[in-house]
């Protein structure tokens, strides 16, 4: 097996850097998971959680550890902490009477996600000096937190990233340690699912460039799900009960992976997924839900993935492809698919049914979000989808030659597709334009303008 084909195929790649490199991920929140799940498919050798939550579920991992319910919690109130967990809480030093294991349980699912990394989980923070024991010979810290003392302390370190995240706007900031406690952004509130899933890729860009000793701007990243691309104007998220929504899915791969995850935590109703692909072990590197599923159709194991994460949601999985004669009546339609043949015939579909359609794209160094709304310009007029599609059959020389491809623009892009599917839902307005991701530009992040109207639209 070579997970990794697709990211070599990436002029400089040097995935031996990334395997012999040690990332410490503190915080114990959503924020934590989404960077942890890209920097494990990346291949990243050694990944410390250092954590104080509750025990909660993963992804379509089996629950962990209950405090109330566990017997291995029972065992530790008498003194007998259970074998598969004693070593690592020993050597944290922070083993106490009421720890849940969340660290430990993280850790022991990135190892499943991908058997090359070597994951360790603690129970703790970083409180005081004393506490950076635990980031001995560590490369990178990846602070997920919203705490700024923690922050402050992590800092200190020279290869150091901060997400921060709550409601609707977060930051990734990745400048040299001396100079980045200006760029330092507190914020209270719970961990938005959604946003984490945009942070977590987006972080993971800046870590990869680190770990491989590449140019890193000083910007930090701002990024605001429902504004512009950089306003830091917070807003509270409405309660929207999605369970009554019904979705179409067109396409189980990199982007589809993520949409999954995303509607998954946002409890939407219903879902259709279309895609005729079998899964490959190169497929490992950035759709990352098929750990387990080589082999397999893509679009049931992807339907599995999604009850196990969200019981509440009712799936569907076509295993064909979409074409003109598919039909059905839908809330919205997600475009996850890489060619732009497929993509013209989603545009036709969703201007005759008047469904709101959102498009992503991506390649190794970013992507891209359009957006399609009954009287706004369908994607055809917006991207010559049509005209892009031809030029294509006309090389078919190339066609079928693998591209390189990496998990955290793919992340990125699919996390800011659900939440421009928020938008609409919500009556929030409508992407006025592209956004858009460079991950080699300064800022990262960036918007252009398209048409107002089509007469397709």
């Amino acid at each position: 097996m070579n997970r990794y084909h697709r990211q070599e195929l990436i002029d400089g790649w040097n995935q031996e850097k990334l395997r012999d490199a040690k990332v410490a991920i503190i915080g114990d929140g959503k924020l934590a998971e989404y960077v942890a799940i890209p920097l494990a498919a990346l291949g990243v050798g050694e990944i410390r959680i250092i954590g104080n939550s509750d025990s909660r579920k993963f992804l379509d991992f089996e629950d962990p550890p209950n405090a109330s319910k566990n017997t291995a919690k029972a065992r530790m109130r008498k003194g007998k902490l259970p074998k598969e967990w004693e070593t690592e809480d020993e050597k944290s030093g922070l083993i106490g009477k009421d720890m849940a294991f969340e660290p430990k349980y993280l850790a022991n699912c990135l190892e499943k996600l991908n058997s090359d990394v070597n994951a360790h989980g603690y129970r703790g923070e970083l409180a005081n000096e004393a506490s950076k024991y635990m980031l001995s010979g560590i490369d990178l810290i990846i602070d997920a937190t919203n705490d700024s003392h923690s922050k402050s302390l992590a800092s200190d370190f020279m290869n150091y990233i901060s997400i921060t995240g709550s409601g609707n706007i977060g930051m990734v900031s990745s400048k040299k340690a001396e100079k980045r406690k200006e760029h330092v952004f507190s914020v209270s509130g719970e961990q938005d699912a959604t946003l984490s899933i945009v942070l977590g890729g987006l972080a993971a860009g800046e870590a990869k460039k680190m770990l491989m000793g590449e140019e890193v701007s000083e910007d930090p990243i701002i990024y605001n799900k429902f504004s512009g691309i950089d306003g830091m104007e917070k807003k509270e998220t409405n309660s929207i009960d999605y369970s009554g929504k019904r979705v179409l899915m067109v396409g189980a791969g990199a982007l589809g992976n993520f949409v999954a995850m995303g509607l998954a935590e946002i409890g939407i109703g219903k879902v259709d997924i279309i895609d005729d692909d079998t899964i490959e072990d190169t497929n490992l590197n950035r759709q990352i839900l098929y750990y387990d599923s080589v082999g397999k159709g893509k679009a049931k194991t992807l339907a599995r993935k999604m009850v196990h994460m969200n019981p509440g949601v009712s799936i569907n999985a076509l295993e064909k492809k979409f074409d003109e004669s598919f039909d059905g009546n839908y809330d919205l339609i997600f475009d996850c698919v890489d060619n732009f043949a497929t993509r013209a015939l989603m545009s036709d579909f969703a201007s005759k049914k008047k469904v709101p359609l959102v498009s992503g794209g991506t390649d190794w160094k970013g992507g891209q979000v359009a957006v399609y709304v009954p009287g706004k310009a369908c994607l055809d007029c917006q991207m010559d989808l049509k005209k892009s599609a031809k030029k294509r059959d006309e090389s078919q020389s190339c066609i079928y030659a693998p591209n390189p491809s990496v998990i955290f623009t793919n992340q990125a892009i699919a996390g800011m597709m659900v939440n421009e599917a928020v938008r609409i839902f919500e009556n929030d307005g409508i992407l006025r334009g592209r956004r858009g991701y460079d991950s080699e530009m300064n800022g990262r992040l960036g918007k252009t303008d398209t048409m107002g109207e089509c007469e397709h639209g």
